[in-house]
C-alpha cells in the first residue's frame, strides 16, 4: 500500500467501523450483517454509477463546447467558470422540469419507457469485474 493511500485506508477503516457500531445499536446485533452488506452494496453501486454519469455528462458538455466551436459561437458558458458547472444545471433543471404526459397516453408506460431503456445500458456494467473476488 502506498504511503500516501494509507491515510485514506485508515479514515476509511474508522468510518466502516463507526457505522457498524452504529447499525448494531440501531438494527441490533442479529441484524447487523445483513444491513452492513445491503450498505456495502449500495455504495459500491453509487461508486461505479456516479463516475459513469459524470463522464457522459462532461462528455456532452465537450460535445456542446465543440459543436459551438464549429459554428463560431461561445457555447455553453454561463454557469460556473469556463461553463464546467453547466452538467450540473442541466441536471438539476431535468428533475425538476414538470412531466407532461400527453393526453391519451399511459402515464405508467410513459414513466417506465425511460427507466427500461436506460437498464439495459446500465446492466451491462455488471459483467466487468471489479474486484479480486
Amino acid at each position: 500500500m502506498s504511503a500516501i493511500l494509507q491515510p485514506l485506508v485508515n479514515f476509511g477503516a474508522w468510518a466502516w467501523g463507526l457505522l457498524g457500531a452504529v447499525v448494531v445499536a440501531v438494527a441490533g446485533q442479529d441484524f447487523a450483517p445483513y444491513v452492513l452488506y445491503a450498505i456495502k452494496t449500495l455504495l459500491l453501486i453509487v461508486c461505479i454509477v456516479a463516475p459513469l454519469m459524470l463522464s457522459v455528462a462532461y462528455l456532452t458538455l465537450w460535445e456542446r463546447k465543440m459543436i459551438g466551436w464549429m459554428q463560431v459561437r461561445l457555447g455553453p458558458n454561463r454557469v460556473g467558470p469556463l461553463g464546467l458547472l453547466q452538467p450540473i444545471a442541466d441536471g438539476i433543471k431535468l428533475l425538476l422540469k414538470e412531466i407532461i404526459v400527453p393526453r391519451g397516453a399511459s402515464k405508467f408506460l410513459f414513466v417506465l419507457a425511460p427507466i427500461l431503456a436506460l437498464m439495459p445500458a446500465l446492466a451491462a456494467w455488471a459483467v466487468v469485474p471489479f474486484s479480486p473476488e
